[in-house]
């Protein structure tokens, strides 16, 4: 019965994805894109697997999930559709930025890379040590994190730069910058931000220079894009071997069980539709967070929270980190599941198109402004923005640092 279930979820969401075409035919639309990634959490893990996040697959479960999904789904996509129409006030103008502030901003990034690298023992000492090198630069050096971000904003800066100018020495620097970058996290064996960087270029590439067709999936240039994607996916899934420079390549059930939303979804439509609702209570951690030097705090990601609700603990959504019985990994609440935790089924209808609104006043913004920061900035929501604090607050904070930097780095001459 869990397979019916998982074919009349991957029915309906093709269905939807046929019926997206009568309104546009942009292959990175929300509609579409919010489908397709609806797709990836929910229906490989129905088909695949038989547990996840320890959570075992009942058929009243499955059935529950089916339709809180179909739900979540319709509501999204109302929004959507009634919104898409909005007028948009374009303001496509090219903001011309000079060699020399592109060269500052990824020299400070640059900078801070070569100062992680020399703490950390040297390129070679890292690649002998991918596992220790990547565990230490994840602690303790948040500060040069933070520094990173000048290099996305200096290659998104040139990118509008090379496509406005069309010359090849901005095209040769432009490959040099991504290509440290993308280095600069392989030596960690950590794949994640060049498949970010790598899906923001793409989303660049598709909405400046050529949208992609369905028709461009035979094309041997996608393939081999394509190909690339999965290379990095699947390397961003893989695990580390504490203390090892190997690498435990995870299977393709491995891939599948690290993208589902499937089991954890389940957990929390069952528990909360038998305890009391959060109501919102969540988001009061976000201002203790904001408090400098205070340690005893709740955690941001309520990620921590879910896992102790699945490993049995009742605690509360507002207890400290130094309290919590379980300190031990993450499972991040989906957007539909956060939403039915604190209002319950109408909290998913109205959640849903909230962020259906969101996702579509983002795709006008970038049609707006129309640069390659409208864009991640577009790319960033639809790919990680959700209600729960710990998928919240990343977001904004990556919204706000590339709205002020590009502030930063922008000249007030406009060329029109």
């Amino acid at each position: 019965m869990i397979q019916i279930y998982a074919t009349i979820l991957a029915f309906f969401i093709l269905l939807m994805f046929l019926f997206s075409f009568y309104f546009d035919d942009d292959l990175l639309s929300p509609s579409k894109l919010f489908l397709i990634l609806e797709f990836i959490r929910y229906v490989p893990g129905l088909f695949l697997l038989e547990e996840e996040s320890s959570i075992l697959f009942t058929e009243p479960l499955t059935f529950k999930l089916l339709i809180y999904e179909i739900i979540f789904i319709i509501s999204t996509l109302v929004a959507i559709y009634l919104f898409m129409g909005k007028k948009i006030n374009n303001k496509k103008v090219y903001k011309d930025i000079p060699m020399s502030s592109i060269f500052i901003f990824y020299f400070i990034g640059f900078l801070a890379k070569i100062i992680v690298f020399n703490k950390l023992g040297g390129v070679s000492n890292i690649m002998s040590n991918p596992q220790l090198a990547y565990q230490l630069q994840s602690h303790g050096f948040g500060i040069y994190n933070i520094f990173y971000k000048f290099m996305v904003i200096a290659i998104l800066a040139l990118t509008d730069k090379y496509l406005h100018y069309k010359k090849l020495n901005y095209l040769v620097i432009l490959v040099l910058m991504v290509s440290f970058y993308v280095f600069s996290f392989l030596v960690y064996t950590n794949r994640t931000p060049a498949l970010i960087l790598f899906l923001i270029l793409l989303f660049i590439y598709h909405f400046k220079v050529r949208k992609f067709k369905i028709y461009d999936a035979v094309n041997p240039r996608v393939l081999m894009v394509g190909l690339l994607i999965v290379f990095l996916s699947f390397s961003a899934s893989q695990k580390r071997v504490q203390n090892s420079g190997t690498i435990e390549t995870s299977r393709i059930f491995d891939i599948v069980r690290n993208l589902s939303y499937d089991g954890r979804d389940m957990f929390v439509y069952e528990k909360f539709s038998e305890e009391p609702k959060l109501y919102g209570r969540g988001y009061l951690n976000i201002i203790p967070s904001v408090i400098p030097g205070k340690i005893d705090k709740p955690p941001i990601d309520d990620g921590l929270y879910l896992v102790n609700y699945i490993r049995g603990y009742n605690v509360s959504i507002n207890t400290n980190s130094n309290m919590l019985p379980s300190r031990t990994g993450s499972v991040p609440f989906s957007t539909p599941s956060y939403l039915y935790a604190n209002f319950g089924i109408l909290g998913i209808i109205v959640g849903g198109f909230v962020l259906g609104y969101i996702y579509i006043l983002s795709y006008k913004y970038m049609q707006d402004y129309f640069d390659s920061f409208s864009i991640s900035i577009y790319f960033y929501i639809i790919y990680s923005f959700g209600f729960s604090t710990g998928k919240l607050v990343p977001v904004l904070i990556t919204i706000i640092t590339t709205l002020v930097l590009k502030k930063i780095i922008s000249l007030k001459i406009v060329i029109k």
